[in-house]
């Protein structure tokens, strides 16, 4: 009989304490209880976080581990390197501003027990204070599983990065991060190629999506925010073009591709980058690398425009919209 945990639950956390606190005051009790190993790595917080983590070691939880880094290491190698951390036959990587409820875990194992290759949790869409605004997994996908991962793919795609999940081991071997370090995404990318190759031994594979919403995915502020035009202009589509070289996903992924870049390169999804002072001139030619000629004009015209001007345009729009969606339901 294995001594490895059933689930590994791993948390990469940078200047966050305070949501870091939140979620682990929820989780541990848990935690606790049903035998889950619990693994952070502080990418190098300067808010304190360190500290909190070694006097929480300190503690009974014998299933806590926790390492800090020497220097800021990026975001996905910190990602991998929290992954790397557990031992579990299962391993969940979640945000360290997301919080699993009193007796949500209980649910989630019980989710794992049905037997599975990647798990994709459901859970609410919230305000930065856990306010409750929207459900993760639309019906159409919410209670249902799929045996091939290029199915599974496109309904999944979108849901994963910006969701909660949990796959086995395999799907995690250190061997699948390489290609896609530097997409913001590696581990996405790497469980997206696992599950072609569980599939091709297998002759299949079982990707179940949780019904029971078990999680709260905060939104509000994110640390990547900051760089924000140049994860959806540039990372991501590196990511599909990586992912295209694989089968099952080399005639799938350039139909999403290209939808996906069509919706980011609007103009009005352009100018709310350049609200925040991002895209500009000196940006535009390697962020548009993968973007139609059509689209490469639009980002050099938006690119030009002045950061106030775009933010107004950008409220303006906003403003519209509301006053749209208010007469129009009264």
């Amino acid at each position: 009989m294995s001594s490895d945990p059933l689930l590994s639950i791993c948390i990469p956390t940078f200047n966050r304490l305070h949501y870091l606190k939140e979620a682990l005051s929820a989780l541990m009790p848990q935690a606790q209880v049903h035998g889950v190993e619990i693994c952070v790595s502080d990418n190098h917080s300067t808010d304190g976080t360190a500290q909190f983590l070694e006097e929480l070691a300190r503690g009974r939880h014998s299933m806590f581990r926790y390492v800090v880094q020497e220097s800021n290491i990026g975001l996905d190698r910190n990602m991998i390197v929290a992954i790397g951390m557990g031992k579990g036959q299962y391993i969940y990587p979640i945000g360290d501003d997301d919080v699993l409820p009193c007796g949500s875990l209980t649910d989630v194992l019980h989710g794992i027990e049905k037997g599975c290759d990647l798990l994709v949790l459901n859970g609410w869409h919230t305000t930065p204070s856990l306010n409750r605004t929207r459900i993760h997994l639309p019906e159409k996908i919410a209670g249902h599983s799929f045996t091939k991962p290029d199915a599974a793919f496109i309904s999944l795609w979108d849901k994963m990065p910006f969701g909660s999940f949990l796959g086995s081991r395999d799907c995690f071997e250190t061997n699948y991060f390489g290609r896609f370090l530097g997409t913001s995404h590696a581990y996405t990318g790497a469980v997206w190629d696992a599950l072609a190759d569980i599939s091709r031994k297998k002759g299949g594979c079982n990707v179940i999506c949780m019904d029971k919403p078990t999680v709260l995915l905060r939104g509000g502020e994110k640390s990547w925010r900051r760089d924000a035009a140049k994860i959806m202009l540039h990372e991501i589509p590196l990511w599909f073009s990586l992912l295209r070289e694989k089968d099952p996903y080399s005639k799938i992924v350039p139909p999403i591709m290209r939808e996906y870049l069509k919706s980011q390169t609007r103009f009005l999804a352009l100018l709310q980058f350049r609200a925040i002072n991002q895209l500009a001139n000196n940006d535009v030619a390697k962020l548009a690398s993968a973007c139609t000629p059509l689209q490469r004009k639009k980002m050099a015209l938006v690119a030009k425009t002045p950061k106030k001007l775009a933010r107004i345009l950008v409220d303006t729009t906003n403003v519209l919209r509301a006053l749209k969606t208010y007469f129009f339901q009264n």
